[in-house]
């Protein structure tokens, strides 16, 4: 009985010694950890070593030679050539964990720096689980990394200049990235597949033109340099401008503010982030492109700073959970399609600065307030014939015409059946042959000018819709109104109250 009792004694004593243990473990590995991710972006120091004349390699490390050309260090397969090496490959056979490749190796008399990781060096190898990139490589070649489904960090010292096409593409566990300030090109699809990515640094600096792409900014190169996944992004105040396609498709993106620094979005930038819901443009932006924030669905609100001048066609087609959108003066063009299928979007002012407005660009509109123009004084065939309902929507039913604009051209409201009730200004003092006939449904006309607009000498104006709707004037020109055609010809003419 007592030799029992010592045994679940003993039993007891040993498991809390093993408990105390693996605890003591975790912190260590935890704390190791967030030492690691501390300094992500700090650059190792150089490894350099050296190898004997017979085949010894200094400092622990294991050499082996190949041929001439070639050798293994601690499984990484150097290559030299003119003077210095490349990282080309590793020991399929041996090789398994973190990869720390070395800045130089002192060998028979010679000294030779690794300079770059060639393309397709460490491709599908799934034992490998981090890698650190010394500051004497300059460049990652295309496909380097890619497909390394065991790869959870990298550490991309100071001095690389380049990554290469789908460098990293498919490394699904990689979690964090930190690009250096003197990377110049990061090529097509460099991290694309990275779905398990949720954080890409880019630091500051004064990156060069990528000649593929003729960009002026890391950010501009094409083709997912940030990826699906990705939900917190630090842009530089070096990047002058977003390229096309630069965010497209970052479906755990959700919130984007941009430097003052950035005067130009480009084409389709954002488009496709589907959990995107905050965008802060700043005032130094002139430009939004094509598609710029096409079908980012969760998108609510959106303020166009003062500094733009042009919306892209489609530029935030399909955004149908934005309810709000502040066009400012200073807008030029609206491009075609640039909020069609906002469905959520029921109301927009057009500022009196707005000369050119494409086809569909809305088209769940309720209520409209146009301040332009150039928009009420434009002639039939400006449209390509085709009435305003093709711009706004055949769903619209207040039109708001805002004080400024001086007259309403031919045609421009022809046919716009949905539409119950129009604004005129006071401001205005003519309105167009056609304007406003064919809209059926339009039973109260609103018109502040003291001074009855003149029309077109054939009347047809409002036709057929007089007899049913009411003309709503200021009381001191109501009976000019009642006199003078075809205003007269209205089956209720009131005094606005």
């Amino acid at each position: 009985m007592n030799d029992m009792k010592h045994q679940i004694l003993f039993s007891f004593l040993l498991s809390m010694m093993l408990l105390s243990f693996t605890t003591s473990c975790e912190k260590e590995e935890a704390e190791q950890t967030t030492e690691k991710n501390d300094n992500q972006n700090v650059s190792p120091a150089p490894i350099i070593v050296t190898v004997d004349a017979g085949g010894k390699a200094d400092g622990g490390h294991r050499f082996t030679k190949i041929d001439d050309s070639n050798f293994y260090i601690d499984d990484i397969k150097y290559t030299a050539s003119d003077g210095n090496l490349s990282v080309s490959g590793y020991n399929e056979t041996l090789f398994s964990g973190e990869a720390i490749i070395i800045s130089q190796l002192n060998y028979v008399g010679r000294e030779m720096q690794v300079k770059e990781i060639v393309e397709y060096a460490f491709s599908y190898c799934t034992p490998l689980t981090s890698v650190t990139i010394p500051s004497s490589v300059t460049s990652i070649g295309e496909y380097a990394f890619s497909d390394c489904e065991g790869l959870t960090s990298v550490i991309i010292s100071k001095g690389v200049t380049s990554i290469g096409k789908c460098a990293f593409r498919y490394c699904t566990r990689l979690t964090y990235v930190t690009i250096p300030e003197c990377v110049a090109s990061i090529e097509s699809g460099a991290f694309s597949g990275c779905s398990g990515l949720s954080s890409i640094t880019v630091a500051d600096g004064n990156p060069t033109y990528d000649s593929r792409d003729n960009c002026n900014a890391i950010i501009e190169t094409k083709s997912n340099i940030l990826i699906a996944g990705c939900k917190n992004t630090t842009i530089p105040s070096s990047v002058t401008s977003i390229g096309d396609d630069a965010f497209s498709g970052c479906t755990g993106l959700t919130s984007v503010t941009l430097p003052s620094s950035v005067t130009s979005i480009g084409e389709c930038a954002f488009s496709r982030c589907t959990r995107l819901t905050s965008v802060t443009i700043p005032s130094s932006v002139t430009s939004i492109g094509g598609g710029a924030l096409a079908y980012c669905t969760c998108l609510s609100s959106v303020t166009i700073p003062e500094g733009v001048t042009s919306i892209g066609g489609s530029a935030f087609q399909g955004c149908t959970g934005l309810t709000s959108v502040t066009i400012p003066e200073g807008v030029t063009s609206i491009g075609g399609s640039a909020f069609q299928g906002c469905t959520g979007l029921t109301s927009v002012t057009i500022p009196l600065s707005v000369t050119s407005i494409g086809k569909y660009v809305f088209s769940s509109l309720i209520s409209v307030t146009i301040n332009s123009n150039s928009i009420m004084a434009t002639s039939y065939n400006s449209f390509n014939y085709s009435s305003i309902s093709f711009i706004f929507g055949n769903q619209v039913k207040n039109y708001i015409i805002g004080e400024g604009v001086t007259s309403i051209g031919d045609f421009v409201f022809q046919n716009c059946t949905s539409v119950t009730s129009v604004t005129i200004p006071s401001s205005v003092t003519r309105i167009g042959n056609y304007a406003f006939s064919g809209c059926e449904g339009l039973t109260d006309v609103y018109c502040y000018a003291e001074t009855v607009p003149s029309t077109s000498a054939n009347y047809v104006v409002f036709e057929p819709i007089y007899m049913n709707a009411t003309l709503h004037v200021p009381a001191s020109a109501i009976d000019a109104y009642k006199t003078t055609a075809p205003w007269s010809d209205f089956g209720s003419i009131v005094a606005i109250e």
